[in-house]
């Protein structure tokens, strides 16, 4: 269920989240009507219920038999919100200090969620051009939502951005059209199972499939190198 993964993803555990969305959704319950309605197995209510009292989620209502009710979310996911959205500024803030000073002028992603994250490193990254070449079913379509914000603004910002995409697969029609939303031009090109991408004419990454890992990127930052790859990406543009 989503909401319990968003909840997990905030520090609870698995039985805590399914705890605490049956008191928001019925209101106080015994541990026996908790147990019922959550599937957490009745070993694992109570030491389940007093971490979530202990974290400000629910509170004990006396009597007998003893009942629970979920705190309104407001106040505790709120503070807990506000705590991720601090840290989360300090840490891009202490990011910016840190470009730049890498010595390596390479770097290695792994597994299919990183493929998805390069996107976004890409769109972050670039400043004048992007030409890249998608030669597979690659972004699923409702992930194409989640770079739908950094191919905006990368727009916005002026960005010259061209794809040579394998139109061969029916599910690449779909991403024309988000690809053509923001003023980004493609061609057909119909390449097996390869991914690249020339930034800016200074950097390249190559993506590039693993038994293992499902998908390896890499970023190579060399100008001589990128140029002979935008020549490349450039050639077949103009052959299309």
């Amino acid at each position: 269920m989503e909401i319990v993964e968003t909840l997990r993803k905030i520090g609870m555990t698995e039985y805590e989240a399914r705890i605490y969305l049956v008191l928001v959704k019925h209101g106080s319950q015994s541990a026996k009507e908790i147990a019922t309605k959550s599937g957490v197995p009745k070993n694992r209510i109570y030491e389940s219920v007093e971490r979530l009292q202990r974290e400000g989620f629910i509170e004990e209502i006396p009597g007998t038999p003893k009942r629970y009710s979920a705190v309104n979310p407001e106040g505790p996911l709120g503070e807990r919100l506000e705590s991720l959205e601090d840290a989360k500024k300090n840490l891009e803030a202490l990011y910016e200090k840190s470009k730049g000073k890498t010595e390596s002028p390479v770097r290695i992603s792994y597994g299919r969620k990183s493929a998805i994250g390069a996107r976004f490193f890409d769109f972050n990254l670039v400043k004048m051009s992007m030409s890249t070449i998608v030669g597979l079913k690659h972004i699923s379509t409702p992930r194409l939502g989640m770079i739908d914000r950094e191919a905006k603004k990368a727009g916005e910002r002026g960005v010259k951005i061209r794809v040579l995409l394998n139109m061969n697969y029916s599910e690449n029609k779909e991403k024309a059209n988000f690809l053509s939303k923001y003023g980004i031009k493609y061609k057909h090109f119909p390449a097996e199972d390869f991914v690249m991408a020339v930034l800016d004419e200074k950097i390249v990454r190559i993506e590039v499939p693993d038994p293992e890992r499902e998908r390896i990127n890499i970023w190579i930052e060399n100008e001589d190198l990128a140029k002979k790859m935008q020549a490349f990406f450039d050639r077949e543009w103009n052959n299309r």
